[in-house]
């Protein structure tokens, strides 16, 4: 589970806004619809699905790995149910906390066996020490503030040969990265777009599994 949580020291990136925990606040659920709107709206990529389907929650709390989720069941009613379940199972969190905003676009994992969809959420009144995760299934929670993922210092990435370059973010507890780290920079990208630039690019046609970047 990455866990969000707005840094409480101000930090200053222009001289005209302040990225602080008001702002961060403010950015999220002040403007949640607008939010949710630019997330509907954004690009997407296209690509041979997989023939399996998973979904993860990217779970936003106040006090703010891999992102909580898992396989979708035929029982599941949707994706946005099937990465719930998956988040109370693995944390032991109460459902109730749980508000499911929107699901983002869906992406192949690195197997290409899975069709991944993530599902915004915001958790209400979350303690980390109310948390009974599953020994089997997670073996850490770490916090990691809004603030500090679109600070400069932590906007890493890295280039591969085949053409693919992926976002990293380094200044965390554990460095967040992989699919993680897209489906994070898709959230950052929509919601704070004047401090965080996509980084992910895709490899030229003939060997790159998506078809496009819509």
């Amino acid at each position: 589970m990455a866990v969000f949580r707005p840094l409480q020291s101000v930090r200053q990136f222009t001289t005209r806004i302040v990225v602080n925990e008001q702002f961060v606040r403010q950015r999220i659920l002040g403007d949640k619809e607008a939010l949710i709107k630019r997330l509907k709206r954004g690009g997407r990529f296209r690509f041979t699905r997989p023939p399996k389907n998973a979904a993860v929650v990217i779970p936003l709390c106040e006090m703010d790995g891999r992102f909580p989720g898992g396989k979708v069941d035929d029982t599941d009613a949707s994706r946005s149910h099937t990465a719930v379940r998956e988040c109370v199972e693995e944390l032991g969190i109460n459902r109730d906390k749980i508000d499911v905003w929107v699901e983002l676009q869906e992406f192949p994992d690195r197997t290409r066996t899975f069709c991944i969809t993530p599902v915004l959420c915001f958790i209400n009144d979350l303690e980390l020490e109310e948390l009974k995760p599953s020994e089997e299934e997670v073996g850490d929670i770490f916090t990691t503030p809004i603030t500090s993922l679109i600070h400069p210092s932590n906007q890493g990435y890295t280039s591969f040969r085949n053409g693919w370059t992926f976002p990293v973010f380094p200044n965390c507890k554990h460095q967040v990265w992989g699919m993680t780290a897209v489906m994070t920079e898709v959230l950052l990208a929509n919601a704070f777009s004047e401090f965080y630039k996509m980084k992910l690019r895709l490899p030229d046609k003939k060997r790159k599994p998506f078809e496009k970047w819509l």
